[in-house]
């Protein structure tokens, strides 16, 4: 590949501009086919078609009726069909059999966990830290069950975009919206970390590249120390991409409850604190020592600049400087949390303690989410040989060069940069973001996407095999509501999606295109890591239902996406099976 020649600044070649992934979606009317030219069931037949008549292949035969029911099964359940299920559709006569059970399959709950995996996988969903500790996180998984009933009650594509991006700020009083807002504490994270100014870089720096990758299908985070050397993405973008992220806080202390079961939960904890007053009062005073000891201890490892942010009243702190104190008190907490344990085996205090701790409510589901340090932002900054320039949040400068004029959000607390990226994420107007999600979900109906770089739609990927099939498909996605299932049934019902993959390759095949990228065949695909461990525990007959909450052990026969996901310790079969 050519390195894109240097540019004067905010110049764009003919060549950049005219980027197929940059263009509006193409205004497209499916070909006409002849009747002896194949089967066309609907228009994605069409185009599929005709791309196979001018290289002169043929269509593939409809897979026989046993194994079009059994990959269904898999594409959409992860699931072989049982015995049971089996003979029903084979003894099934009515002419519309097939489409009943795409319906059926796309009702089921076993949907939703299916492609709910294929969505933890591109935004590197984990329940630990990573780094040597590779902590635990036990409120991660309400995220999880967050995807998993979206993809069952077919929340529109550009909903689900913007409550991952800010749901904080659209609506913080519905624990359905803010949970998305877990997607951006998905990264690894180092609770013993001394250097919290650079941690703190690391955890923001990682969300503008994962942004672009993920939505846009670019590598925006290639262009953090220049531009970029292939795609025309500036140094600039990255760090105007970045501002939308440089005020993001995690949060521990919400708990992902509506306001009346907040109200409730409060109510109770009054009563139980006025209660348990005097015996938790005791307790404090005594541990209150050993907290003091321990903090102290872990305050003297940090940088004397951090030591000196920490020292200040929190009303004094800086944007920046309550995000960096916010990992040191992570800290604090864990190191005061052991001095604790070891007291409580002898303090009298603790054990007058207990009968009332045993009384306490339970504690309302933690929210694992983030939002804004506040509704002002610390400045982003890019450093160069020329000096350092602060940069104001902003979009690709090829696509959106103009600036970006962001009013804060007082009563959420937020500087409402996140939304006005979700916006522009998710505005029909923009070419990439519809694209990318309708590609994806080709991908992986048919082991390839249309553009064979599901996350790279710029220069080093492929241009699309068929791209008035992408764009058509792409603007009936919008016009439906950006609905998954009406995309899936438009795939599925289609001859393309039916054919054989018994079909051997021909000399013209071998010429043309051996690597099937015109579909003259389905393309054979193996069974990935969670599809071959949920199919042993299901012909085992050991499976057990499970639908939602806590993740679970690897040893216990619970479908595949319930299994703890540790980062560095990870389960040993799905481990060693990864496709």
């Amino acid at each position: 590949h050519e390195v894109v020649a240097a540019r004067k600044p905010g110049e764009f070649s003919a060549e950049e501009r005219g980027w197929w992934s940059f263009q509006p979606l193409l205004k497209v009317t499916p070909p006409e086919i002849a009747p002896d030219k194949g089967t066309v069931r609907n228009d994605v037949d069409r185009f599929v078609l005709a791309k196979l008549s001018e290289a002169g292949i043929p269509q593939a035969p409809e897979a026989e009726r046993r194994d079009l029911v059994r990959r269904l099964y898999y594409d959409l359940h992860g699931l072989p069909p049982t015995p049971e299920q089996l003979d029903a559709f084979l003894r099934d006569s009515r002419p519309d059999a097939y489409e009943r059970l795409v319906d059926e399959l796309l009702a089921s709950p076993r949907y939703g966990m299916r492609w709910g995996q294929h969505w933890l996988d591109l935004v590197r969903y984990a329940e630990s830290d990573g780094y040597r500790e590779d902590a635990y996180r036990p409120d991660a998984w309400p995220y999880r069950d967050y995807v998993i009933k979206s993809f069952n009650g077919d929340k529109p594509y550009n909903q689900f975009v913007r409550e991952q991006l800010a749901g904080d700020e659209l609506n913080p009083d519905d624990p359905g919206v803010l949970i998305g807002t877990a997607f951006l504490r998905h990264g690894i994270y180092e609770w013993n970390q001394a250097d919290a100014e650079m941690h703190r870089d690391t955890i923001v720096k990682e969300l503008p590249g994962l942004t672009g990758e993920l939505f846009l299908g670019l590598s925006v985070g290639c262009a953090e120390c220049h531009d970029h050397k292939f795609d025309p993405i500036l140094q600039k973008d990255y760090y105007r991409f970045r501002s939308f992220f440089e005020p993001m806080l995690w949060r521990d202390d919400l708990p992902l409850a509506g306001r009346e079961e907040r109200a409730a939960h409060d109510a109770a904890m009054a009563a139980w604190e006025a209660e348990s007053a005097p015996a938790r009062a005791a307790w404090e005073a005594e541990g209150r020592s050993a907290r003091e000891s321990a903090a102290k201890k872990v305050l003297d490892i940090f940088p004397p600049a951090v030591q000196a942010m920490k020292a200040k009243s929190a009303a004094d702190r800086t944007p920046y400087e309550k995000q960096v104190i916010y990992l040191v008190d992570r800290r604090v907490e864990v190191e005061a949390g052991r001095a604790l344990d070891k007291l409580k085996p002898k303090s009298a205090a603790w054990a007058a303690y207990q009968p009332f701790l045993a009384r306490r409510p339970p504690p309302l589901q933690p929210a694992f989410v983030a939002t804004d340090v506040g509704p002002e932002s610390p400045p982003t900054k890019l450093k160069s040989r020329k000096g350092t320039t602060t940069v104001a949040p902003g979009f690709l400068t090829i696509l959106a060069p103009g600036d970006l004029k962001v009013e804060p959000i007082p009563e959420r607390q937020s500087t409402g940069r996140r939304t006005a990226l979700a916006d522009w994420i998710t505005d029909p107007a923009n070419p990439l973001t519809a694209r990318v999600i309708v590609n994806r979900v080709w991908q992986y109906h048919f082991g390839r996407g249309l553009s064979g770089n599901a996350s790279d739609f710029g220069k080093l990927g492929e241009k699309p095999s068929h791209p008035e099939l992408l764009d058509w498909l792409t603007a009936r996605f919008i016009e439906n509501g950006w609905r998954f299932k009406w995309l899936h049934r438009q795939i599925l019902l289609s001859a393309a999606w039916r054919q054989s993959s018994m079909v051997v390759s021909t000399a013209r095949t071998n010429e043309v295109d051996p690597g099937n990228k015109l579909l003259w065949r389905f393309r054979p695909q193996r069974l990935d890591a969670e599809q071959a461990r949920d199919t042993l525990l299901l012909l085992a007959g050991e499976m057990k239902d499970k639908t939602g909450g806590a993740s679970e052990e690897g040893l216990k026969p619970y479908p595949s996406i319930f299994t703890r996901k540790r980062r560095n310790s990870p389960d040993e079969f799905l481990a060693r099976n990864v496709a």
